[in-house]
């Protein structure tokens, strides 16, 4: 008699800490009663948790209308250590155009943040720095302005494309 659960996809799969795990799905089968998939129990150990790291096993165990029992099979899902990067969404324009001026703008009118987002932390918009350190309003020049957040990971993203140029007005 043949009679066994078979696992669709790898017996191994890695993902990142807090990404969604959706199970590529198993059969069950018995040359004498048919399809028993919806017969196949799945379980984890330990219990599955996509935001803690670790390796947890599958198991799908099958028993047919007979009490014959299928051998087990197992799959393995490694959660690692969440290393994406926050996404960073910075306003247009990349480059400012600022006349010379003998006392600083307060506050300096840079592009602002749109949005900043982490996987497993969540909106981190109000994390964000701004460094404008290089800018010097009253010096001709091009300057560089760094936008920055890390999330709890220490994953960072950062966005130097923006621009500070002075201009003699």
């Amino acid at each position: 008699m043949l009679f066994r659960s078979t696992l669709k996809g790898k017996d191994t799969i890695s993902i990142q800490q807090c990404s969604s795990y959706t199970d590529p799905g198993y059969t069950g089968y018995s040359s004498t009663y048919g399809t028993l998939t919806s017969s196949v129990v799945v379980s984890s150990s330990p219990t599955f948790n996509n935001m803690l790291t670790g390796t947890y096993v599958f198991t799908y165990s099958l028993t047919d209308p007979g009490n014959n029992v299928a051998t087990p099979q197992y799959r393995y899902v490694i959660v690692s250590k969440d290393t994406t990067p926050p996404k960073l969404i910075v306003a247009n324009p990349d480059t400012t155009f600022l006349e010379v001026k003998k006392l600083p703008f307060n506050p300096l009118p840079i592009p602002k943040v749109v949005s900043a987002n982490d996987l497993c932390d969540g909106n981190l918009t109000g994390s964000v720095t701004i460094d404008t350190s290089s800018v010097q309003t009253n010096i001709l020049g091009i300057y560089r302005i760094t936008y920055s957040v890390t999330d709890l990971h220490r994953s960072v993203e950062r966005r130097v494309g923006k621009e500070c140029r002075s201009r003699w007005s």
